[in-house]
């Protein structure tokens, strides 16, 4: 194991972060607790958890969290239904608001780190997502004193800048990047094909002052894609409650997992966040 001491905080915690929706932030963090307990620890020292979220789908990550018996809450406590902005600008002062927001996204994430040696949170949409009620990632990430896994999409130029603009909107708020994940690369495209980003991707950012670390480029996951689709799309449509691996889940999560580990290089990501005692 990484580290054998149990203490109240977690030996380190990491928030996961995207330039867009449906990029895989989600599939990453199951990806990120699979890589852990392969590396030797036990789902008792592990947890996962969703402060703020669009959507109140059970997403598969729950689903392996629950088969595995690791910690985890995926959904809220702050979640954005139909009207919450509108209520928070109305509201008498916002600010307020806004701060109790947080306070019960921090109270929900020393409930559940409380024990552990490490803890995944899940971040909501794009960077700046929940900036009208005070609680955009940045906002989530500085209350939780973590720093940032940055994740990216497909392309090169586009998925250069983009990661760029997330990453100036993390640095205005003082909240570090500790690098980036490129996520749902085509392995097969006439005009970015895999080879050509994976070379052009990681080369722009070796020659950047300082290094930004690229973890990995991940292609799609052919069995994951054939899930029902969350997210944002659970916006029009009931909510699926299920908890329990289905054959289909079980099939994508183990190819999901296989997958991940091929093309992400979890020793050096892992190694490159803050210890409990070093985070800001």
């Amino acid at each position: 194991k990484m580290n054998e001491t149990v203490t109240n905080n977690p030996t380190f915690s990491i928030y996961i972060s995207a330039v867009g929706a449906g990029v895989g932030k989600s599939s990453v963090c199951l990806g990120l607790l699979a890589a852990l307990l392969a590396k030797g620890y036990q789902p008792t020292e592990i947890a996962y958890i969703k402060p703020v979220t669009q959507c109140e789908d059970v997403q598969l990550v729950s689903k392996f969290c629950t088969q595995k018996g690791i910690a985890h809450r995926g959904i809220g406590p702050v979640v954005y239904r139909k009207g919450f902005t509108a209520q928070i600008i109305n509201s008498e002062n916002p600010r307020e608001a806004s701060q109790k927001l947080l306070s019960s996204i921090k109270k929900a994430y020393d409930e559940i780190s409380a024990g552990k040696k490490v803890v995944i949170v899940d971040g909501v949409g794009y960077p700046s997502v929940g900036s009208v009620t005070g609680t955009s990632n940045a906002d989530v990430a500085l209350t939780l004193g973590l720093p940032v896994l940055l994740l990216g999409r497909r392309g090169v130029g586009d998925a250069i800048d983009s990661v760029l603009l997330g990453m100036s909107f993390f640095e205005k708020h003082h909240v570090p990047v500790i690098g980036l994940l490129f996520n749902r690369l085509p392995l097969v495209d006439d005009y970015h094909p895999y080879e050509d980003s994976n070379k052009n991707v990681r080369l722009f950012f070796s020659r950047t002052e300082p290094v930004v670390p690229v973890f990995g480029l991940v292609p799609n996951c052919d069995e994951l894609d054939a899930l029902p689709k969350t997210g944002i799309a659970c916006r029009l449509r009931e909510a699926m409650t299920e908890e329990e691996m289905s054959p289909e889940d079980q099939k994508a999560c183990d190819a999901w997992i296989k997958h991940f580990q091929a093309y992400v290089d979890t020793d050096n990501l892992f190694s490159s966040i803050p210890k409990a005692d070093r985070v800001f």
